[in-house]
């Protein structure tokens, strides 16, 4: 059926926080070391802190793109 299993990230309500995780250098190869590790077909990310701004949208998505 091609099921697969991918790792939720989620609920990140701390804008602080959010800002921090997409500042990361070391948080995308982490979380590809997860999927490795656990044979995930991926990781899906469902964070939209309140307050979040047109430049974190952007930082967001050159987060998600490395």
């Amino acid at each position: 059926m091609g099921v697969a299993y991918e790792r939720v990230v989620g609920h990140v309500d701390d804008l602080a926080d959010f800002r921090a995780l997409l500042a990361s250098e070391s948080a995308p190869g982490a979380f590809a070391g997860l999927v490795r590790a656990h044979g995930l077909a991926g990781v899906s990310f469902d964070m939209e802190p309140p307050g979040m701004t047109e430049d974190d949208a952007a930082r967001y998505g050159a987060f998600l793109a490395r």
